[in-house]
């Protein structure tokens, strides 16, 4: 858990909301005005991790201007702004249904030991998770 000044704890789930509620434009207000409103559960998560897989270049994470690209071009999603893989036609049809996280940061070293965190909230370093 991450802790908040005005709350004791704040979940990863409750960090990605509120970063991603300043990128739409939602005030302080409106969010108030959400949290007076029930709940309701969710429904479901899937969760994708390129690891192992294709380079980020090459898939989600698209950067046409860069000088180190990758040799797919991008195509327009259903999100303005928002460009994928020309490999992923589907997927960018309903870009609009999922939320894309481009960035991951954590204090451990590596590959496995940032996946164990991520998956586990687990932010002890174990002796067999790989360092590099």
């Amino acid at each position: 858990m991450i802790t908040h000044p005005s709350r004791s704890e704040l979940s990863q789930r409750e960090l990605f909301q509120l970063g991603g509620l300043g990128m739409l434009g939602i005030t302080l207000l409106q969010l108030l005005q959400a949290e007076s409103q029930p709940r309701s559960r969710p429904r479901s998560c899937i969760f994708v991790v390129q690891y192992g897989e294709a380079s980020h270049l090459d898939g989600l994470d698209r950067n046409p201007e860069a000088e180190i690209r990758g040799p797919y071009s991008p195509i327009a999603s259903a999100v303005p702004g928002m460009q994928l893989c020309e490999l992923l036609p589907r997927l960018s049809h309903i870009a609009d249904q999922f939320m894309l996280i481009r960035l991951m940061t954590n204090g451990n070293f590596g590959n496995d030991g940032g996946m164990h965190v991520c998956m586990t909230r687990d932010t002890v370093l174990h002796p067999n998770t790989q360092q590099n």
